[in-house]
């Protein structure tokens, strides 16, 4: 299985910190961090990929949560394109 992910960020002020989530089911399957140094008001994609060996079979939910981890410092929304795919190999 593989899922793939892009996200458009817009950043508000310096570098900001967004911390990418991929849950299954009810758990975190999958993190990573995005590290970025952009100037004022600068949108940029971030883009990440992940394999899962062993998938239990049955039906699995799967949800992207992005986590912005240093608000005192930043803001930074998400402004497109959102894509999140996953594709399963048998």
């Amino acid at each position: 299985m593989l899922l793939s992910a892009t996200v458009g960020i817009s950043a508000v002020l310096l570098a900001r910190n967004v911390l990418f989530s991929i849950l299954r089911d009810t758990g975190v399957f999958f993190t990573t961090l995005a590290q970025e140094s952009l100037t004022v008001v600068q949108n940029e994609p971030v883009s990440f990929s992940t394999a899962g060996v062993d998938v239990p079979g049955g039906y699995h939910s799967y949800q992207l949560v992005a986590t912005v981890t240093n608000p005192v410092r930043n803001v930074a929304d998400a402004v497109g394109p959102v894509t999140f795919t996953r594709i399963s190999l048998q």
